[in-house]
């Protein structure tokens, strides 16, 4: 099979308690907690999408030039309230990158942390 999939999982608290619970869930597609589930709490609920566009990078084809940098372009004011969103892009040959975007409490978790996923900024 080949082309562009998406689905969606929806995760409650319970469903993300091990990466065991997120892996068994991405193997069936499914939730893996044990909560209840009611339309109210899905429509309340903040999210998050992440989105992997590692192989959607292609080097330039126009003799005699070279990538210096790649960066995806989202419309972040599209997201709903309260929603982050992460996109695995590649920004530099084979450089992965992550781009982040949400609630300003959100990234400020994120640059707080000292185990996160931040390194240098690539811009």
């Amino acid at each position: 099979l080949a082309g562009n999939y998406e689905s969606t999982v929806y995760y409650l608290p319970g469903d993300f308690e091990s990466p065991g619970l997120i892996r068994r869930s991405l193997a069936t597609m499914r939730r893996c907690g044990s909560s209840p589930f009611h339309l109210f709490t899905r429509l309340r609920a903040p999210g998050g999408l992440i989105s992997n566009w590692m192989t959607f990078c292609l080097p330039p084809k126009l003799p005699g030039s070279r990538e210096l940098l790649h960066l995806p372009i989202f419309h972040t004011d599209e997201l709903p309230p309260g929603w982050s969103l992460c996109l695995v892009f590649r920004s530099r040959g084979k450089q992965a990158s992550i781009f982040v975007a949400g609630p300003p409490e959100l990234l400020h978790q994120i640059e707080a942390e000292a185990s996160g996923p931040t390194g240098a900024p690539i811009v």
